[in-house]
């Protein structure tokens, strides 16, 4: 069995570090303080929060309910994501804790869900569930949120009666501005700051949007603790892997290593590859720097239609931008010899190209990650990419006879930075 895992939740086996992160989290569920998780994407945010609301229920008895607002469009959708996240923990809070909070909520629809069972020995069940109704979906935003901050009145009555600790997780919840109505930021203040009995953990990676919500005129300021989830120190992660490996049969030498060369510092890509590693390795049960190589020309093809789509319908002014970026000149972008180089034009249109990239997108499941960032220190930019793996496939699309002669080299801005040595 693979153990690396990086699209569910990790068993124990497969989660490494962030104890004091997840301990942090717990911890506040327990103590009933709000919280502000902060990290960039793919760090492990996600995980980190999952694994702490089941630590909480098993030391503290704790009820969490979790909703990550980038996978929706409206707050109607929210509010069922949250009540279906709910539906489990709700029977915690009462027998009737989902007639309670059907019957506050104009809107919402208790309907009974049939539920299979496929152990040969009993029929299939029905279960209550929660759903948004037709007559409220169709309504505005104003009704959708009005709908919203009446479950988390209800959550918090419930919680009242039971005596237990209840928190809302909300993943990625600055997407809230752009699926809310104006100033919904400040009826969601105004809700939390009236409930007693529930715990809020706020959890995001926009950071100019964290820190406009949370700023010194931001509707949240003030109201939560701040946690920052930041990269995994390097050489224990690599030590983790190498011996992960070898529990399970693969005698590694590198491994963990050349996996954070080529993935950076995100938890997640470097985990993704090693995953893909371990299973190359599983014939000879033996893994190296070449395995990893393999590895990563084996998701490059994996990933070659979905990066395709990505760079296809790209101007030539932003696919120049990338090429530059990809062969490592990230922070001489905006010099005049690179500009000229790569027929950027002017300063300016680079930099309105950049922020364009930068954005995140929109896609036909939602939240889509941006192209690019930046990392700004002082009076120096240097514009990296999101993604280490699309950032190999430009290079290798782009200078296909000599991207395996590219050093890649890694820093603390998570990407790579490549730098092209003469062949």
């Amino acid at each position: 069995m693979n153990p690396f895992r990086f699209d569910r939740l990790p068993t124990d086996d497969s989660f490494f570090d962030r104890e004091v992160e997840v301990k942090r989290i717990a911890k506040a569920i327990s103590d009933g303080e709000n919280l502000l998780v902060y990290g960039l994407r793919r760090m492990g945010k996600t995980s980190c929060l999952l694994r702490a609301a089941r630590l909480a229920a098993a030391e503290h008895d704790a009820v969490c309910f979790f909703a990550d607002l980038s996978l929706y469009s409206s707050l109607a959708d929210v509010t069922e994501a949250l009540l279906k996240s709910a539906l489990p923990e709700l029977g915690s809070l009462g027998d009737r804790a989902a007639q309670f909070i059907a019957g506050a909520v104009s809107g919402l629809v208790l309907k009974p869900h049939v539920k299979a069972k496929f152990d040969g020995s009993a029929s299939g069940g029905s279960e209550l569930e929660l759903e948004i109704g037709a007559e409220l979906r169709g309504k505005d935003a104003a009704a959708h949120s009005k709908a919203l901050t009446e479950v988390l009145d209800a959550l918090d009555k419930l919680a009242k009666k039971r005596k237990r600790p209840v928190a809302i997780i909300f993943d990625e919840f600055t997407f809230v501005e752009a699926i809310g109505p104006d100033r919904v930021s400040w009826q969601l203040r105004g809700a939390m700051q009236r409930h007693q009995n529930i715990v809020y953990i706020m959890a995001g990676s926009v950071r100019h949007m964290i820190d406009r919500l949370h700023g010194e005129h931001g509707p949240f300021y003030g109201m939560f603790g701040r946690l920052v989830i930041e990269r995994i120190d390097p050489d224990l992660m690599a030590k983790w892997i190498d011996e992960s490996c070898e529990r399970h049969g693969v005698k590694a030498t590198g491994v963990g290593a050349a996996c954070i060369r080529w993935a950076g510092s995100r938890t997640r890509d470097i985990v993704q590859l090693a995953r893909r590693t371990f299973d190359i390795a599983l014939e000879t049960k033996v893994a190296t720097e070449a395995t990893v190589a393999d590895a990563i020309k084996a998701l490059l093809e994996d990933f070659d239609e979905e990066f395709w789509r990505l760079w296809s319908p790209l101007s030539s002014m932003n696919r120049s931008i990338l090429q530059a970026v990809a062969l490592g000149y990230g922070a001489s972008l905006f010099h005049g010899e690179i500009i000229a180089r790569f027929n950027l034009d002017s300063t300016g249109h680079v930099s309105q190209a950049c922020r364009t990239l930068e954005r995140n997108r929109e896609g036909s499941a939602g939240y889509r990650p941006p192209i690019l960032g930046r990392i700004e220190r002082g009076n120096k930019v240097e514009i990296v990419f999101d993604n280490p793996f699309f950032q190999s496939w430009v290079a290798g699309v782009t200078q296909p006879r000599r991207i395996a002669a590219f050093t890649f080299r890694f820093g603390d801005r998570g990407g790579p930075s490549s730098k092209p040595t003469e062949s």
